[in-house]
């Protein structure tokens, strides 16, 4: 829940890291999130979680066994990181976060997955998608749905 005075407010399990205040402690607790960023949207995975600020940082903390934060460690991380793979591709509008992977896509309609995403042929590794111009998104546990668009050139 992302309340008012740009703080995040969460509960629930905690085990991997996923509250993203440096610890696995369950009871409530913000994140920290310094107060220079601007919170613009928050995304909830099975044990991860992304934040998107209105900079364009991008923020991941929990779960990261299959790289679907950092493609560096596949250790938790349990205070927030910046997911450097989604920024490096351009600036991030939206994300979704699946069981085990994140998607994010770009203004440009580029659409990086990190993590896995069965079936998808570069499994725990960065994936720019090459389906054309994407205008949405939306992960499950499994399964990656995208909506493209035809782009008209005048």
């Amino acid at each position: 829940m992302f309340l008012s005075n740009n703080t995040i407010f969460v509960c629930g399990s905690n085990s991997r890291g996923q509250f993203g205040n440096g610890s696995r402690d369950s009871t409530r607790n913000t994140p920290i999130v310094d107060s220079k960023y601007t919170v613009k949207s928050i995304h909830a995975g099975y044990a991860h979680n992304i934040v998107i600020m209105t900079d364009g940082t991008v923020l991941g903390f929990g779960d990261n066994a299959q790289n679907q934060l950092h493609g560096n460690s596949d250790a938790a991380m349990l205070a927030p990181i910046q997911v450097t793979q989604a920024m490096n591709q351009g600036p991030i509008i939206d994300c979704c976060c699946g069981q085990e992977s994140s998607v994010f896509l770009t203004s440009a309609g580029k659409m990086i997955v990190l993590g896995l995403l069965h079936d998808l042929p570069s499994n725990k590794n960065t994936h720019v998608g090459e389906i054309g111009a994407v205008a949405s998104i939306s992960v499950g546990r499994q399964v990656l749905f995208a909506l493209t668009c035809n782009v008209m050139q005048l």
